[in-house]
């Protein structure tokens, strides 16, 4: 019989087999040579998944829509990276928190007004006058107003010319924001390549005992035969040829069988034919004793 083993990248990296190897039902076979041969490794693909964490993720948080996910197969000494996209996303815990700021500019629009925007805002030294305001103060921060909202605004600061000579002040918009942490599952398939490796084969015959071998170990253990993978394989049905076909068994039974029969069927014969002659002397002496009298 003959076994494989493990893969390697190198000849030099394939061991020499054991002497014994036992099978399942406890048959043991004596190693009779062994070979590295080389052999090539299909493509492989596997499942991968990976989940995150995503903790304190607010509304403008981008969760990545796929992740790159390294897979290693030991076996083959291989790694590769899968692209897998979201596959399942779940909110594990949701909270408002203050620490919402963003600043606004107001520009003079005339006496007694400011403008943001296209909204004009009274003037007021004290605090800007943005009730009513708020989803436009939050569109130009650029967030939107189910992750974000405003509480209060005040002035950032006093009255100031920009570059073009315009009239500006600024203002501290505070508010609360959103925040969730998300367990998110990815999934997708790694893809590992065919390579060329060297692998041990094992050529093994039966013990003459067909169970625990007990003979004493030889001092010259089998020796490495670098062979082709062909040649190895064909050895196992090579030795088999040499041993008595099935036919020529039966050919031999029938042969002692009619040889048995042939002896008995003579002897029978020979019997009976001396049964007779008995008898017919039998009777010669019976004829001639009663003539006499």
């Amino acid at each position: 019989m003959t076994i494989r083993f493990e893969v390697k990248g190198n000849p030099e990296d394939c061991a020499r087999p054991d002497d014994i190897y036992e099978d399942a039902d406890g048959t043991q076979y004596e190693l009779e040579h062994w070979s590295a041969v080389p052999v090539t490794v299909p493509s492989l693909t596997r499942r991968v998944e990976e989940e995150l964490i995503y903790d304190q993720a607010e509304g403008v948080t981008e969760i990545p829509e796929r992740i790159e996910v390294t897979a290693r197969d030991r076996g083959r000494g291989q790694t590769v990276t899968a692209v897998c996209p979201v596959e399942e996303r779940e909110i594990i815990r949701e909270e408002w928190q203050d620490g919402f700021v963003f600043t606004v500019t107001f520009h003079t629009y005339e006496a007694g007004y400011y403008q943001l925007a296209d909204r004009l805002i009274p003037y007021n030294d004290e605090r800007p006058e943005l009730e009513g305001c708020e989803s436009l103060l939050l569109e130009l921060a650029g967030v939107s107003p189910e992750d974000y909202r405003v509480t209060h605004v005040q002035w950032a600061g006093g009255a100031y010319e920009d570059e073009a000579g315009n009239l500006c002040r600024d203002a501290a918009a505070f508010g609360q924001k959103r925040i969730r942490d998300y367990r998110v599952k990815y999934g997708g398939t790694a893809v590992f390549p065919a390579w060329n490796g060297w692998q041990t084969v094992g050529v093994y015959r039966l013990t003459e005992s067909g169970g625990i071998l007990e003979t004493e170990p030889s001092d010259s253990p089998p020796s490495l035969v670098l062979l082709p993978e062909e040649e190895i394989q064909n050895k196992p049905a090579q030795q088999e040829k040499q041993q008595p076909a099935m036919w020529e068994k039966i050919t031999r039974t029938l042969m002692i069988t009619i040889a048995v029969g042939a002896v008995l069927f003579l002897g029978g014969l020979l019997v009976l034919i001396i049964l007779r002659v008995a008898k017919k002397l039998r009777s010669c002496y019976n004829r001639r004793k009663m003539k006499s009298n």
